[in-house]
């Protein structure tokens, strides 16, 4: 059965869904950059209108809807093509029409801290997240008719659902519903103060079937009775993320930051060179510590892997050790290429080692793993043998 103030934020949300209203407001607004999807506020100040502010990917709202704990905003918005901020502007371009949006909740790490999909800080003090302790706390992630995502503060990705489309100029007004306390019991509420969440959007934009994903925006949340404890709350936590934003990284991202001097966002090849690296200088950095155990060891690959579904073998990460990955490592033998052009021990040499590593785990599903350290180098013959064995597959694929 349906809550009587539920069924309300429903209706809303789908009265909210179809306006054609074209304000900005506190919204995340959405468009696009040479067909790479960017978020960013619909307004340069957060909860007033005027020209949306591309890139800067958080907002800082106050929980102040029509029942306690539940919000709906702030909304998604995306401006169709005739709007003013693409008229005369070329580094923006509006989202392609009649195409589904949809998000994913992330689990992500806050100066190299325990990951977490859901944070949280009481208000007081510096400001100070760490992953939800009150097992009473939960975000749930709704909409009128699509489905329901729930973040408990675990180190895991939520996987989230389609809950709006694009119309035919590419406009969007649509308004999730945020839920701080599902079971609704006055003896068991969630806790004031301040909570964080990180949300990839994605949309198809070229026509492929293939989503791209935004980069994370980072959405916190103030639950509690207005007052100038909620008031010095959201400023401070605006401030904080403005000032340290590039401390939020997604769980496993561990490679160098970007030329934007902000985490890549991305959990690829390059961050597996960054940890096997790590691994080999003894590195102590807690960023490598991702199965949060205070070393950096194997253990931490084993961790990478699994957040990639894949295994030592795998150069082109596509989950399957195979005869594409040694078509690769015997394209790059004895260069510097990385994962990505078979060095799987971390070596900076793409070399005999790796050509066992891929040997051992050959035909294998991900999740099978093995320590490179119990890898010995082989010999000088047993080197000729194996590029022997690689000409010869190599060809035998061709065939």
């Amino acid at each position: 059965m349906i809550r009587p103030i539920t069924y309300l934020l429903l209706m809303l949300n789908v009265l909210l869904a179809v306006s054609t209203a074209r304000a900005f407001h506190a919204d995340i607004f959405l468009t696009q950059k040479s067909g790479i999807l960017i978020t960013g506020r619909g307004a340069s100040d957060p909860g007033q209108s005027g020209t949306p502010g591309p890139g800067i990917r958080y907002h800082v709202n106050e929980i102040a809807g029509l029942a306690p704990f539940v919000d709906l905003n702030p909304g998604l918005s995306a401006e169709d093509s005739g709007d003013s901020f693409y008229l005369g502007n070329s580094e923006y371009q509006p989202l392609p029409g009649n195409r589904s949006v949809g998000f994913d909740l992330k689990a992500f790490r806050i100066e190299d801290g325990p990951a977490a999909n859901l944070f949280y800080w009481d208000g007081t003090d510096s400001v100070s997240f760490s992953p939800v302790a009150n097992p009473h706390d939960f975000l749930e992630v709704r909409s009128s008719a699509n489905g329901s995502a729930i973040a408990t503060g675990v180190a895991e990705d939520v996987a989230g659902y389609d809950f709006t489309a694009t119309v035919t100029t590419g406009f969007i007004h649509s308004h999730l519903i945020f839920d701080f306390d599902l079971d609704n019991s006055p003896v068991t509420p969630a806790s004031t103060g301040v909570f964080l969440a990180g949300f990839e959007f994605n949309i198809d934009l070229t026509g492929d079937s293939e989503r791209e994903i935004a980069r994370p925006h980072y959405l916190a949340l103030y639950n509690g009775p207005p007052g100038t404890v909620k008031t010095a709350s959201m400023a401070a936590v605006n401030t904080y993320l403005d000032e340290n934003f590039s401390q939020l990284r997604l769980l496993g991202d561990v490679s160098p930051l970007d030329t934007d001097n902000l985490p890549d966002d991305k959990v690829d090849a390059a961050d597996i060179d960054a940890l096997l690296a790590a691994i080999a200088t003894q590195s102590s950095d807690p960023l490598f510590d991702l199965d949060g155990n205070y070393f950096v060891n194997a253990h931490d690959v084993d961790t990478l892997f699994d957040l990639l579904g894949t295994q030592y073998g795998d150069a082109n990460l596509d989950g399957n050790v195979d005869g594409t990955d040694l078509g690769i490592w015997q394209a790059n033998y004895g260069t510097s290429a990385g994962w990505a052009g078979g060095d799987f021990d971390g070596s900076v040499t793409v070399d005999g080692r790796d050509f066992l590593l891929w040997q051992r785990h050959y035909g294998n599903a991900a999740g099978m793993l093995a320590s490179p350290l119990t890898i010995p180098e082989p010999t000088t013959i047993v080197s000729s043998l194996i590029g022997v064995v690689a000409i010869t597959w190599r060809r035998s694929l061709r065939s």
